[in-house]
């Protein structure tokens, strides 16, 4: 292979997994116990996943590919952390990985129609929304800042939760059934 059709390989290879990083840390994130461990597993992993580049076949499903890698990262990280008794044991991690795999495209479908919902929302609902799960602002902070009693902005946010369950539900059905 000359070096122009490598640098081709290896572009498609990065996008490839420049758009799986996402699902990945998240199938990760179920095999251990927190974010930071996540962050650090994912970051062996795509070592790993680059340095495997030349025997990936890509007629083959990347992302599944990059979580049988991911769970053997999980486990070397379970076998160097043994002292941890907080830990999974392995039986447990691979009953967790084969779970997620077989529920992963329902939940990216549930997470696309979510998305699709939130932007039918009004701006108000939005910035609620954005406010409190994204920004992480306390609600407390959140009816301060707008000068509503806390009942108040519970209560939206309840009201804005049970619109987009609502919604991602006909979505769903309506993909299933159009």
């Amino acid at each position: 292979m000359d070096g122009t059709q490598k640098q081709s390989s290896d572009d498609g290879f990065v996008e490839l997994m420049t758009k799986n990083q996402l699902r990945l840390r998240s199938f990760i994130l179920t095999l251990v116990r927190d974010a930071p461990t996540a962050d650090d597993v994912l970051q062996d992993t795509s070592l790993v996943v680059w340095k495997k580049r030349a025997e990936f076949d890509y007629s083959k499903d990347f992302f599944r590919w990059a979580c049988g890698v991911a769970l053997l990262e999980v486990l070397q990280y379970r076998r160097r952390a043994d002292s941890d008794r907080l830990l999974f044991d392995e039986d447990l991690i691979n009953l967790l990985a084969v779970d997620y795999m077989e529920h992963v495209e329902d939940w990216d479908q549930q997470r696309s129609a979510l998305r699709g919902c939130i932007q039918k929302l009004p701006a108000r609902d939005r910035w609620l929304l954005d406010a409190r799960y994204l920004s992480g602002v306390k609600t407390a902070k959140i009816a301060e800042q707008l000068g509503r009693p806390l009942s108040t902005v519970y209560s939206s946010l309840s009201r804005i939760r049970q619109t987009l369950v609502r919604c991602v539900t006909s979505a769903i059905a309506q993909e299933a059934h159009p």
